[in-house]
């Protein structure tokens, strides 16, 4: 009756898992809250194989549970922190695997460029990019799906209203996806580029004025 000391929460899939693991033979390896004395559920690692006879057949099973609360409070701490960053975050953050699928984009992401949730989950990076990035963004994308870093790759996005904004990435593989941060460097490079040409513009200035004086 040892599931009677289980969390109601996780007692179905122990239950059903042990029952499985006895009928394979196989072994016992799951997570789950245990009712201490004075009334508190706590997180435990529980293990457990079968012990056979010399003709296989299983004996008793033993196991060991292995006290994991600490580690368990702390990655539900980790979780809310990442999610209230990613809720929060004024930067672009995106989620696709290898093929470009996009699986998650942040408010961030949908606000600044006018796309809903519902319309960028499920489709490809192409769907968005301007067509003169496609080559070079697929190309990084193979770059991440080797284990290399993005650090700072620009590319172009395309708004909702028919714009595109300069976008430049930074990027991690992990678990077989792709976790990308993004900042809109649009109005920057455009000031950039304003700035150069007025220096150009300068420059020739003073070599005419130099050749009228001349």
């Amino acid at each position: 009756r040892w599931t009677l000391f289980v969390h109601p929460e996780d007692r179905p899939g122990a239950a059903a898992l042990w029952q499985q693991c006895v009928t394979l033979g196989a072994p016992y390896e799951t997570e789950y809250r245990i009712l201490r004395a004075d009334g508190q559920y706590l997180w435990h690692l529980v293990r457990a194989s079968a012990l056979r006879s010399a003709d296989g057949a299983i004996n008793l099973w033993i196991g060991a549970s292995t006290d994991i609360h600490e580690r368990k409070l702390l990655e539900a701490q980790n979780t809310r922190d990442r999610n209230r960053i990613w809720s929060l975050s004024q930067e672009l953050m995106l989620i696709c695997d290898f093929q470009g699928v996009i699986s998650a984009v942040n408010p961030a992401t949908t606000r600044q460029l006018g796309w809903s949730e519902e319309e960028m989950v499920g489709r490809v990076l192409d769907a968005f990019l301007h067509p003169d990035d496609l080559a070079s963004t697929a190309a990084e994308v193979g770059k991440l799906s080797t284990g290399v870093k993005t650090l700072a790759f620009e590319n172009r996005y395309r708004h909702s209203n028919g714009g595109y904004l300069l976008l430049s990435w930074t990027a991690v593989p992990d678990g077989g996806m792709i976790h990308a941060v993004a900042r809109d460097i649009t109005r920057e490079r455009s000031a950039e580029d304003a700035l150069r040409q007025s220096q150009k513009l300068e420059a020739i200035g003073q070599l005419t004025g130099g050749v009228a004086h001349d």
